[in-house]
């Protein structure tokens, strides 16, 4: 099967690239490309944006399902491509008492923009006793974990996120895993007047 991207038809197993996302894509991380990557490209961002037809005829609506923005976590356990037990947020705020709950009874590791800012320690056990054993490990960045005053250019700029400084320590901690593949999500340029957060 061949796919379109841009001005290229290449069949999968001839591509030289892999596409993990793409520019204006303000949705979650999770899709079927994703979560298989690096095997499998995103094949498709957004219904609002672009054809989901290809000059093939592949209507590449048969390869997504749409998730809202937080459904990714309760989404990948129900449909058992992620164990719970090896999932770590780390930055959340203003959680609803129903996420906070499904968390905890589903035994997601959670790290408060509140416990970054006083425990670095936390973290890295968490990490560590989350993803140390696991041969696969998805990074997915939320933008808009930082602060505004940071990156403002984000889709749901909150007050009280993390620091830059927080991030680079946040991210040596994954040093040792076995990273196949990130995303960078959330990420709005319209909201950034100024340039600061791109």
């Amino acid at each position: 099967m061949s796919l379109f991207f841009g001005a290229e038809t290449k069949s999968k197993e001839d591509a030289n690239a892999l596409v993990l996302g793409l520019c204006w894509d303000r949705s979650s991380s999770f899709r079927k490309g994703s979560a298989k990557a690096p095997k499998v490209i995103r094949e498709y961002t957004s219904s609002k944006i672009y054809n989901s037809y290809t000059e093939n005829n592949v209507n590449l609506k048969d390869y997504w399902k749409i998730y809202d923005l937080g459904d990714v976590s309760p989404k990948i356990v129900e449909e058992g491509i992620v164990n719970p037990h090896n999932i770590v947020q780390i930055g959340t705020r203003a959680s609803t008492a129903e996420q906070t709950a499904y968390a905890k009874n589903a035994k997601i590791k959670i790290v408060t923009t509140s416990d970054v800012c006083k425990n670095a320690e936390k973290i890295s056990f968490l990490i560590n006793e989350a993803l140390g054993k696991v041969d696969n490990v998805y990074v997915s960045f939320d933008v808009d974990v930082l602060d505004p005053a940071f990156a403002p250019g984000v889709g749901n700029p909150e007050g009280g996120g993390i620091t830059p400084r927080n991030l680079i320590d946040i991210t040596h901690n994954l040093k040792g895993l076995n990273v196949k593949a990130l995303d960078i999500v959330e990420a709005n340029p319209d909201y950034d007047c100024v340039g600061v957060t791109f």
